[in-house]
């Protein structure tokens, strides 16, 4: 469970490095350097070591499509404009109703059965978003609302994605360091599709300053390590348990963010969510 963790770490310190990013990089040209650059590093790693697979079937390139469109591209692209209205930490605490979108996809598809102290912790869990409502003005509320459901929508894609990799024979047929290189180059591919057809002028990376391009650097074995290590827990124990173990995210992003802020914009609303939330997580996950 540690290194669950320390998943986490880099999942974290993955938003907070994004943000400051996003003034000086197009959101979908830092996406598709991260996704490339990880799927580049991955395929490396492949061919050094001589790693072999079985021919792609028809239906395993249909699932690699799903995986990187909607985990890889979309929850990205999702997370990026999200960031954009809302600060780092609430971003890691709304993006931590995945677990919850989960567990509701778990008894609606595949009618797996969920206790009433379960369900008392889904229904904890969404109320404990409430109070990170109170402390926004009002004229900010449409805005923050919007980059809040942009984390929602994500939570959402990524609970599907991971029921995907976790429930799909086909995929669990492939070697994971395959599924997470061609995943992430779907991803990677489709975000520089996005800038290059809709981006009214392309940008000269080499003219950002030496600590946007040492971020920018940083967040490819970042996203790679991150990756991995979600694939292989996804694998091992399951999409439900390595997503409750995200209640760690925001208390990471909050470290980061005073580390390299010095202010993690912490107020007593949403001290009161994490709490809530922290609670409904370890209520859910108690055998």
């Amino acid at each position: 469970m540690i290194l669950v963790l320390l998943m986490n770490a880099f999942a974290a310190f993955i938003l907070v490095a994004t943000k400051p990013l996003l003034p000086y990089v197009h959101p979908l040209l830092m996406i598709s350097i991260r996704l490339l650059g990880a799927s580049f590093l991955i395929f490396l790693y492949r061919f050094f070591s001589e790693k072999t697979s079985p021919p792609l079937s028809s239906s395993y390139i249909t699932a690699l499509l799903v995986i990187g469109i909607l985990n890889s591209y979309s929850v990205n692209l999702l997370q990026l404009i999200g960031l954009s209205y809302i600060p780092t930490v609430h971003a890691s605490l709304w993006y931590n109703s995945t677990p919850f979108v989960v567990a509701l996809l778990n008894f609606m598809v595949y009618r797996v059965k969920i206790s009433y102290r379960k369900l008392f912790a889904i229904l904890l869990g969404w109320f404990g978003f409430i109070p990170l409502l109170w402390a926004i003005p009002p004229s900010s509320l449409s805005s923050y609302l919007y980059g809040a459901g942009c984390f929602l929508a994500a939570a959402v894609i990524t609970g599907i994605s991971s029921l995907i990799l976790e429930k799909n024979k086909v995929i669990a047929y492939y070697p994971m360091s395959l599924t997470n290189a061609l995943g992430m180059a779907i991803g990677g591919l489709s975000a520089l599709a996005h800038y290059l057809i809709f981006s009214p002028h392309y940008q000269n990376l080499f003219a950002l300053g030496s600590t946007q391009q040492a971020l920018l650097v940083l967040l490819i074995p970042a996203t790679l390590i991150s990756a991995v290590f979600y694939f292989y827990f996804i694998r091992k124990y399951g999409s439900l348990v390595v997503t409750f173990a995200g209640f760690s995210l925001p208390i990471f992003s909050a470290l980061f963010e005073y580390l390299w802020t010095g202010n993690a914009q912490l107020n007593a609303s949403l001290i009161f969510s994490t709490i809530l939330i922290s609670s409904a997580l370890f209520l859910f996950t108690r055998k």
